[in-house]
């Protein structure tokens, strides 16, 4: 969608140059025709500026294809369905409610299909291939009531409604029977849990078909469809369901705009049928937009990956705005004289602008149309790698796409940026003194500035306190005022004092408080650090270029004081130091380019530093001292002694497990309360169901698992908090154990994908009060202890307390979540497959712990990666600088040059002072990036990370990389000009006329 503001903007700029250039037509040829006459520079030139319009069409390109991604996803998996009904943690309910809502006029208005489903994950195996699934989606549909969905399609095109479906036959989607190696007559068993029932029982079924992932037959990934009323029967649910789909009139994607209609007019009949049968059923029954959610979804993810871009080459861009204004300044002192004798001969200032305007509009809208079209290949690369980073999880592949909307949207912004700039620019460097212009000669440095720029720079810093004062609750507004303020600050004492002392004293204040706003009032509060990377990377990179250009002559006098000393490099030395530093602004602006984007680099690469390290640690930590965990989709009463109900012979057949006798040391059991109790936290009931596709898992509610005494006392769980009185965490465990009210919560994740809808909410934290329906009435809990680990997601106490609290005919508590300690010496990988193998009957998933540590480390690394080479392109914005620098200041000082050849400086001299300076700059802007970049990655660090076990790394390694690249990249860039300046002859360069 076009962005009004981005195309309005652009317009009015564009055509307020167009309408100036109709009526200053010379102005507009002067301007224009430096684009053509200069092609070297030109190019180079426009390089520079297109890096922003780049990056900001990469941004929105790639937010584009995540979009599309997670759109083309929702309709291939919701298909026809728009609406679902649900209970809380997916539990299931009469029929009746189903009728109600179908026969419904005001339901009916708006719909064009209503039908029936139970929807539960069961683990399978295929007899005649051997291969098995841990989790399988097993959806039970009505061929009738489900005609208005549409037909399955069969993998050779023809379609079925299921109407011929046997009792004892099933569908399966393509999915699911690549990953059973299933085809069309295969037998698969079944295993599953009836509802009530604390056993697994297992059925055989027959494939009847093979389904394509599409339509219906992409409901679920994998999926197996069955007959509804089998299902009923199967799971010991007659008469009921877990789930009503509901599609709104229209197709796949118009039907969407129902939804709202159609919750409302669910909503009215449940409350209907409440007031008429008191049925508190009705009451938990909740109607969810799932197109609509997942489609706004997609959305807020497509803004939030553009956000997190742009944010990240926010520095770039901000870098080629730097890059547009030391450009025009470098033109205006190249043709010093040329304005001067214009605005001798009648032109006025206003004209120079326009001027100026005229030929940065050239640059500009060649930069933006290529900086755009750049984009696209940045947004591809970004695409690819991170499809090769998800090839780790599966086959995931995120195809390239991009809306034309987006690309006008990146040509205009980064277009208008520029404009903007140059505007801005064209300002500045049009300020002149004419005599001073024609004789080029330079303008004399201001010891003092004048009492109008002292009293605007008061009035600034007032403002801006004043603005501090309004928005003190603002973190942002509370760092960033100040550092304004100081800046005002340092113009206004400028009247009082020479301009080094006011600037000195105004960067190292801001460097002062930046430190301190991190460490006291950003501490501790992580959601504005994404905006506090920036600002503070930006003004602490504008407080110690400041500093360090005011104070030339200290950096002039430590080079010579130390490289000087080397005889034959002292005057080299000299003239190369003391140029750039006579010419601070530039020189500033170049090191500020420079600074930003290394910044960023570092920073990245300390991150990716951190999360490289301590891999044993995070394992240890996460595993709580346990190599291989395991989740199943039925509970187990006793590991060592289970045992599955087979419906066609009518016993129990024996578990067993050589890899559990033999190769596991020791192994922890984990229970969970099914169903999980109603419950309050401090007051507020957590998030209820139907929040998934159709309905499904992920409930958002919070789950009760309990342990006993053996975990208690072996597992190495570490707490990242304890409530005040508890030692340690040994002593938060005797407690849950000793006292029936006392409670831990786990945060991890884990554990919420054992198959029983169980997920933080994340509104737990220490001392929560958490108040629970029992059968004999409330039980009441406190939170004493938050472990720190992605196993167990959920509130813990232990079996006994469990059994004596909600132990009913209607709940059981059963075993789901395994822990093993492998024997030394044993294969961990070996051990992880055979459990998994062994209990495959049960749905037994389990994890290497070591395995998907490392492959989370991996993945992070390689996310890190792929932002430090995409931030790299940043270092582009910088090396052009430097190239254009290099370019015009062989123009420049060509007369110098002459100057320094005839009192003996030789070729090699020349070069070698060129070189000098370059490198000069090069290390002062590394320098400074690299010691921003590890304050901020530091400081960031010590907000967001609270494990005890991440320590701050820096990347030596990295930082060589970066420096070596940022050397090679620079010298490569500006070798060929410094080579022309030395080979300059002496009477050429001393010549008036060139």
């Amino acid at each position: 969608m076009l962005n009004l503001l981005y195309v309005a903007l652009f317009a009015i700029i564009l055509g307020v140059i167009l309408a100036l250039a109709a009526r200053r037509s010379v102005l507009f040829k002067m301007g224009a025709r430096n684009f053509v006459r200069h092609r070297t520079h030109s190019a180079l030139v426009v390089c520079g500026l297109l890096m922003g319009t780049a990056i900001i069409s990469g941004a929105m390109v790639t937010g584009d294809s995540i979009d599309n991604f997670i759109v083309k996803s929702t309709y291939d998996t919701l298909h026809l369905v728009d609406v679902t009904v649900a209970a809380e943690k997916n539990a299931y309910f009469n029929e009746s409610f189903f009728w109600s809502i179908r026969n419904d006029t005001a339901v009916q208005e708006h719909s064009d299909g209503i039908a029936p489903m139970i929807k539960t994950v069961v683990s399978v195996e295929d007899n005649n291939s051997g291969q098995y699934e841990s989790s399988v989606s097993l959806m039970g549909f009505d061929p009738v009531l489900d005609r208005d969905f549409g037909a399955f399609t069969l993998l050779d095109g023809t379609t079925t409604y299921g109407d011929e479906l046997p009792d004892a036959s099933v569908l399966i989607n393509a999915n699911a029977a690549d990953l059973l190696d299933a085809s069309a007559g295969d037998t698969l068993k079944i295993r599953y849990r009836p509802q009530g029932s604390p056993y697994g029982v297992e059925s055989t079924f027959t494939v009847s078909s093979v389904v394509r992932d599409e339509g219906k037959g992409a409901y679920a990934t994998p999926g197996i469809f069955i007959r509804y009323d089998v299902a009923q029967s199967m799971l010991n649910v007659s008469g009921q369901l877990n789930q009503i789909r509901i599609s709104g009139i229209g197709d796949v994607k118009t039907g969407v705009a129902e939804s709202v209609a159609i919750t409302e007019a669910v909503n009215a009949t449940l409350n209907a049928t409440f007031v008429a049968s008191a049925d508190p059923v009705a009451l938990k029954l909740k109607p969810t937009a799932v197109k609509a959610d997942q489609l706004e979804q997609s959305k807020n993810a497509s803004e939030m990956i553009t956000m997190f871009i742009t944010i990240f080459g926010s520095f770039s861009i901000i870098a080629g705005i730097i890059l547009i204004i030391n450009i025009f300044t470098m033109l205006a002192e190249e043709r010093k004289s040329e304005l001067g004798m214009a605005r001798a001969v009648g032109m006025t200032r206003k004209d120079l602008m326009q001027m100026f305007l005229f030929e940065g509009s050239t640059y500009t809208i060649a930069a933006a149309a290529i900086g755009t079209l750049v984009g696209l290949v940045i947004a591809y690369s970004l695409i690819y790698g991170v499809n090769n980073i998800f090839t780790m999880f599966g086959d995931i592949e995120i195809p390239f796409y991009f809306e034309w909307s987006s690309l006008v949207n990146a040509f205009c912004a980064g277009a208008a940026i520029t404009f903007l700039t140059i505007i801005v620019a064209s300002w500045r460097v049009t300020n002149i003194n004419i005599v001073r212009a024609i004789r080029d000669i330079e303008e004399p440095v201001q010891r003092r500035t004048s009492s109008v720029s002292a009293a605007l720079g008061g009035i600034f810093t007032c403002l801006v306190v004043l603005v501090l004062i309004l928005n003190y609750d603002n973190l942002i507004i509370r760092y960033v005022a100040p550092c304004m303020a100081l800046m005002g600050l340092a113009l206004a004492l400028r009247w009082a004092v020479s301009a080094r002392v006011a600037f000195s004293v105004s960067g190292l204040g801001i460097v002062v408080w930046t430190l301190y706003a991190i460490a006291t009032f950003f501490e501790g509060n992580d959601t504005n650090v994404q905006y506090l990377m920036i600002t503070a990377g930006v003004f602490l990179t504008l407080a110690a270029v400041i500093t360090v250009m005011f104070n030339s002559p200290v950096v002039v006098g430590f080079v010579s004081g130390t490289v000087g000393r080397i005889k034959a490099m002292r005057p080299i030395v000299k003239t190369a130091v003391s140029h750039p530093l006579n010419k601070r602004f530039r020189t500033g602006m170049t090191v500020a380019m420079f600074t930003l984007v290394i910044f960023t680099i570092v920073m990245v690469s300390a991150f990716t530093a951190i999360f490289s390290m301590n891999m044993e640690a995070q394992v240890e930590k996460q595993g709580g001292g346990y190599q291989v965990i395991g989740t199943t989709q039925m509970p187990l009463q006793d590991i060592g002694n289970a045992s599955i109900f087979d419906v066609s012979t009518g016993n129990f057949t024996p578990v067993t497990s050589d890899t559990l006798s033999n190769s596991v040391l020791e192994y922890e059991q984990i229970s969970i309360v099914s169903p999980t109790p109603s419950l309050t936290v401090d007051g507020v009931r957590p998030g209820g169901g139907g929040g998934g596709p159709f309905g499904g898992m992920g409930s958002g509610s919070i789950g009760l698992w309990a342990i006993d005494d053996h975990f208690i006392d072996n597992n190495h769980f570490e707490f990242s908090n304890i409530s005040d009185g508890y030692a340690d965490g040994q002593a938060v465990w005797s407690a849950v154990r000793n006292d029936s009210s006392k409670i831990v919560y786990g945060g991890g994740s884990f554990g919420g994908g054992a198959g029983f809808g169980v997920e933080s909410s994340g509104s737990v934290k220490l001392g929560s009060v958490i108040e629970m329906r029992a059968p004999n009435g409330t039980a009441r809990f406190t939170v004493i202890g938050i472990l720190d680990e992605m196993v167990i997601s959920g509130l813990i106490t232990t079996k006994d307390h469990a059994q004596a609290l909600f132990a009913s005919p209607t709940t059981f508590i059963g075993n789901v979540i395994f822990l093993f300690d492998v024997k030394p010496g044993e294969d961990v990988q070996a051990v992880t497959y055979g459990i998994e193998r062994d209990f495959r009957a049960f749905g037994m998933n389990t994890i290497n712990l070591r395995e998907t540590v490392a492959t989370m480390f991996e993945m992070i690394n390689s996310i890190f990666m792929l932002f430090e080479i995409f931030l790299g392109l940043g270092l582009v914005v910088g090396i052009a600088g430097l190239g254009i620098i290099t370019i015009r200041s062989v123009v420049e000082r060509r007369r110098e040059i002459g100057i320094m050849r005839a009192i003996g400086f030789t070729r090699g001299d020349i070069l070698s002072s060129f070189i000098t300076e370059i490198l000069f700059i090069t290390t002062l802007s590394v320098a400074i990036g690299i010691s921003v970049g590890l304050t901020v990655a530091y400081e960031i660090f010590t907000i967001m990370v609270s494990d005890a076990n991440l320590s701050f790394v820096i990347p030596w390694t990295q930082l060589a990389w970066i420096m070596g690249i940022t050397y090679v990249a620079s010298l490569g860039c500006t070798i060929g000009p410094a080579f022309r300046a030395s080979m300059i002859p002496p009477s050429e360069a001393l010549r008036t006329n060139e």
